[in-house]
C-alpha cells in the first residue's frame, strides 16, 4: 500500500472474499483489502537486523507514477 507521495504505508496481506459476501448479503464488495501497518513491518525488520532505507519527502504523485516506481521493489510473497 502506498500513500499519495509514493511512500509505503502498509502491506496488503489478504482481501475480502467478494463471492462469499455476495452469497451472504446479495452485495458485491469491491476493493476491500486487509493490511499490516508499516510501523509493524518496520519493527519486524528491525528485529531481524534488516537495514531500511527511508525515502526523501517529495510532492504528491499520480497513481501511474507510483505504480511505475513500485515495479522496482514490489513483489509477491506466497506462503504455503
Amino acid at each position: 500500500m502506498f500513500d499519495a507521495y509514493g511512500h509505503i504505508s502498509g502491506m496488503v496481506c489478504s482481501k475480502l472474499n467478494a463471492e462469499t459476501i455476495h452469497e451472504m448479503t446479495g452485495d458485491v464488495p469491491q476493493n476491500v483489502n486487509f493490511a499490516i501497518k508499516s510501523h509493524t513491518i518496520i519493527m519486524f525488520l528491525h528485529a531481524l537486523d534488516v537495514t531500511i532505507n527511508e525515502a526523501e519527502r517529495s510532492g504528491q504523485k499520480t497513481p501511474a507514477e507510483i505504480s511505475q516506481e513500485a515495479l522496482h521493489y514490489v513483489f509477491q510473497i506466497l506462503c504455503r
